[in-house]
């Protein structure tokens, strides 16, 4: 009993390496890197940075925001210097807190980001700071 149990988990992971193994994500996703910046003052500049390998070979990447009061994410371009993707937010808008993900679009046109798939639904998080009056 025991052992037919032992055998069919067995048999499970070696199923899930195969197809981590053949679709490789995994490994993208361990490569990836960003520290969310300091939290802005609201009305201030603040950058976000995200460090991906060059031979994973992202051609383009993209920042998405929002601020907690908007319904849809603002979209920015962002810029390649070195091995980091930078994307600035020139004012930090009104709001309690920031949700934004990156989207790095590979040569062969396939999306890779932090949260995997559906990175809208798993956001990073960032409090703003109110302005002083």
């Amino acid at each position: 009993m025991i052992r037919q149990i032992f055998f069919r988990l067995h048999k499970q992971f070696i199923y899930i390496y195969l197809f981590n193994f053949i679709f490789g994500q995994t490994d993208i996703g361990i490569r990836l890197n960003h520290i969310p910046p300091n939290p802005p003052i609201v009305g201030e500049t603040v950058s976000f940075e995200a460090t991906v390998p060059v031979d994973i070979g992202v051609m383009e990447a993209v920042f998405f925001y929002k601020m907690d009061n908007e319904q849809s994410y603002n979209e920015i371009e962002m810029e390649f210097l070195g091995d980091t993707w930078i994307a600035t937010i020139t004012s930090v808008p009104e709001g309690e807190k920031i949700e934004y993900f990156f989207i790095f679009r590979k040569q062969d046109r396939s999306e890779i980001s932090f949260q995997w798939q559906h990175p809208h639904l798993h956001p990073y998080m960032l409090y703003a700071i109110p302005k002083a009056s």
